[in-house]
């Protein structure tokens, strides 16, 4: 070999074991925090697995607020892993889906397949980029970023809920993405400052400098802003879910709550009717609060006949039986107090009584139901 060539290869060999020996100083510091991490996690999930409090059991949360809580096996893990890339997205302030205070049944379509469109997107391929990114700056720099990057992967930690690990009720949801947006300030933070300090012989520096810190303010401001305004007041609220998620079953439901009498202002009994044949229309299976909706409408157009039909499905929904029950008693008190005779009255009488053995047949049949699945199925873990 020439001398150069001697040259060449000492300083590769020194550059290697250089860039080792801090990557070993670096993980010796960054090692135990992530150990404590770990081991207070395990300790905090285990203990609620053997105290059974992990879980919410089954029948508590139905499609209408989270509409994957039921899925398994690899359906699960695929469409839990488009939720966790969705809070990725807000986190970094690109919002794959759009704001909504809920996103209920039919919002984010079920993900069938991992050919499906949404994991090729652009939005998917710059998530999982800036991962892989942070390690590789990781181990190329590990005296300066090793400890930005793990706490970078240690903040993905609140993301824990809605990962899908746990059978929670928790389902998309911009909160969730706001813990882990601190760590997007910090990478924006020290990107800027780098800029400013070191890179602006290479970048444009300013004015372009402050035009890049006023944007990213602007922006922020903008959209706190008119989201605090839509939080402010219920119609605008469920207006932006509806934008943002026009099959919203549930939001449907309460627009037509609404109209039907909730805010004066906005009375319409018609658009009520729409917007509840719509909910009723997109999960006519697990939303059946609209019963108790449907009965509100019904006695306000004078439609007894329904509205006694609407009631007794109300009764049966365990979303609505409270209410229900309480639109029932003053209902068949009024009736019969206010029979012009004796005939009217034993008629109202006689129809109460009707219905309270359909309820009772079918809240029978309903138990019996519950109680043979309880039987059939093992005890499960709330693990996937």
């Amino acid at each position: 070999r020439s001398c150069k060539e001697n040259v060449d290869v000492a300083k590769n060999r020194d550059g290697l074991f250089a860039t080792i020996y801090d990557l070993s100083i670096a993980l010796v510091h960054v090692l135990p925090r992530i150990v404590v991490l770990a081991l207070s996690m395990a300790v905090y999930v285990g203990g609620r697995w053997f105290l059974d409090t992990l879980s919410i059991p089954e029948g508590l949360i139905r499609p209408a607020e989270n509409p994957y809580f039921t899925f398994e096996g690899e359906h699960r893990v695929r469409n839990y892993a488009y939720v966790v890339l969705i809070h990725l997205g807000k986190a970094w302030g690109w919002d794959p889906i759009g704001f909504s205070h809920e996103y209920g049944f039919d919002c984010i379509p079920a993900v069938q397949d991992w050919s499906d469109q949404r994991f090729r997107s652009f939005h998917t391929i710059c998530m999982l980029a800036i991962l892989v990114l942070s390690l590789v700056l990781a181990f190329a720099y590990p005296r300066k970023l090793l400890a930005l990057v793990a706490l970078h992967w240690a903040w993905m930690t609140t993301l824990l809920p809605i990962s899908g690990i746990l059978k929670v009720g928790t389902f998309v949801s911009d909160r969730m993405a706001v813990p882990f947006s601190v760590i997007t300030s910090i990478w924006i933070g020290n990107a800027l400052a780098f800029w400013m300090t070191r890179a602006y012989r290479h970048l444009p520096a300013k004015p372009l400098q402050l035009v890049v810190v006023a944007w990213l303010l602007l922006q922020s401001t903008m959209k706190i802003h008119t989201r605090t305004l839509q939080w402010m007041d219920s119609v605008s609220l469920l207006q932006s879910s509806i934008a943002t998620c026009p099959r919203f079953a549930k939001a449907h439901m309460e627009l037509s709550k609404i109209h039907s009498g909730l805010i004066a202002d906005l009375y319409n009994l018609n658009t009520a009717q729409q917007h509840l044949e719509l909910a009723h229309a997109i999960d006519p299976d697990t939303l059946c609060d609209v019963h108790q909706q449907y009965a509100h409408i019904a006695i306000q157009r004078n439609d007894f006949e329904r509205y006694e039909n609407e009631l007794v499905e109300a009764m049966l929904c365990p979303f609505s039986m409270g209410g229900a029950m309480d639109m029932w008693n003053k209902y068949w008190s009024l009736l019969t107090s206010s029979a012009a005779n004796e005939e009217q009255r034993l008629d109202a009488e006689e129809r109460q009584q009707q219905y309270i053995q359909i309820i009772q047949t079918r809240a029978r049949a309903q138990q019996e139901k519950l109680d043979r699945a309880e039987k059939a199925k093992d005890k499960r873990s709330p693990f996937v």
